[in-house]
């Protein structure tokens, strides 16, 4: 994910994402991040994870999305072989 607390309004060019689209990533992540920082995640076996620290809320950032892009290519539209046991975030 691309993501800093830089851009406030995360109105970035091109890239294929639109603002809403963007706006859902970092809402879901912060919700996943909420989840985590209370101590009411599970493992993909179902045990309680400890509860984060330190765990902001995140801001979007075009500039890291472009690096991000940059670095990656097409790479990230691999899939990991077990993604029941890993998060990925992909664009396809």
């Amino acid at each position: 994910m691309y993501l800093s607390g830089n851009d406030a309004g995360a109105s970035c060019p091109g890239n294929g994402l639109t603002e809403d689209e963007r706006k859902q990533l970092i809402k879901q992540h912060n919700n996943v991040r909420r989840i985590i920082a209370r101590g009411n995640a599970k493992n993909y076996d179902g045990a309680k994870l400890p509860a984060g620290k330190n765990m902001y809320e995140m801001k979007y950032s075009c500039k890291l999305e472009q690096a991000a892009i940059d670095a990656t290519g097409a790479a990230c539209s691999a899939s990991l072989p077990d993604p029941q046991k890993y998060g990925q975030n992909i664009q396809v």
